[in-house]
């Protein structure tokens, strides 16, 4: 399990009313979607379980790269 002593609810929340757009690249590049077709901002539960299972398929220097660059 990813444990960085960072909360990922708390950075998506952020992120989707914000709309930063730093965070947005890079959970793009993930294939993570924040938004629905209408820009309306998706379940955080939904997204975190999304970022989750992204991550775990990244080694671990490449997690700790993009949980460093994430603002929030």
């Amino acid at each position: 399990m990813i444990s960085f002593g960072i909360n990922l609810r708390n950075i998506i929340s952020y992120t989707q009313e914000s709309r930063n757009l730093n965070n947005i690249r890079i959970l793009s590049k993930l294939g993570i979607r924040l938004f629905d077709i209408y820009g309306e901002p998706l379940l955080v539960s939904d997204v975190n379980r999304e970022l989750v299972t992204a991550l775990k398929r990244q080694d671990i220097n490449t997690q700790r790269y993009i949980l460093s660059h994430l603002q929030g």
